[in-house]
């Protein structure tokens, strides 16, 4: 899956509503991912990277990739140097890995870079340090009660969110400017 035809899908998508496409930053460049990387000591994915360059996070009140928004740059580095300060004296080990392995069960890891919300107590974040059943790379989410495994890759991630809008099963809702689960 390339991640500028993904994007391209949900651009498309986001034509059809209202204002929604103004939401998405400009890209950013090759020199601005590469200071967070060496800011944050990371080598992001290359479809994390790609989408970055296509978009900078997004911008406002819609959240307008499914049920979350992006952050920009600026905010992940911002975020996550102060998440590693505030936190690191808290990472604690509860078990080896969650239930299926795939990440692992902590309070808080220095292996996970957040990048995105829900607007609640939910972050998303591409962990860099999973379970022994996961993959470095991985989109997860972190929210109050432990964590979620969400997606193998940022390019699964985007894709999947893209497809459960195509199929109907998210859905806008304009009352609360994001897409919502039809459920």
């Amino acid at each position: 899956m390339d991640t500028r035809d993904t994007w391209t899908r949900l651009e498309q998508l986001l034509s059809n509503i209202e204002g929604a496409s103004d939401h998405l930053a400009d890209g950013a460049s090759d020199e601005t991912i590469l200071a967070a990387e060496e800011t944050l000591g990371i080598t992001f994915p290359e479809s994390f990277r790609a989408s970055w360059r296509i978009h900078d996070g997004t911008e406002g009140h819609l959240f307008v990739v499914g049920p979350y928004r992006l952050w920009p740059i600026s905010f992940v580095v911002e975020e996550n140097v102060r998440n590693k300060s505030d936190l690191e004296d808290h990472a604690e080990t509860l078990d080896e890995a969650n239930d299926d392995g795939l990440i692992r069960g902590c309070i808080f890891s220095d292996g996970w870079t957040t990048f995105g919300d829900d607007g609640g107590a939910s972050q998303l974040a591409i962990d860099f340090d999973p379970g022994a059943q996961g993959t470095s790379g991985q989109v997860i989410r972190i929210c109050e009660d432990g964590t979620e495994y969400l997606a193998e890759s940022f390019a699964s991630f985007l894709d999947g969110i893209v497809n459960d809008i195509e199929s109907g099963a998210l859905v806008w809702n304009e009352v609360a400017g994001q897409y919502w689960s039809k459920e």
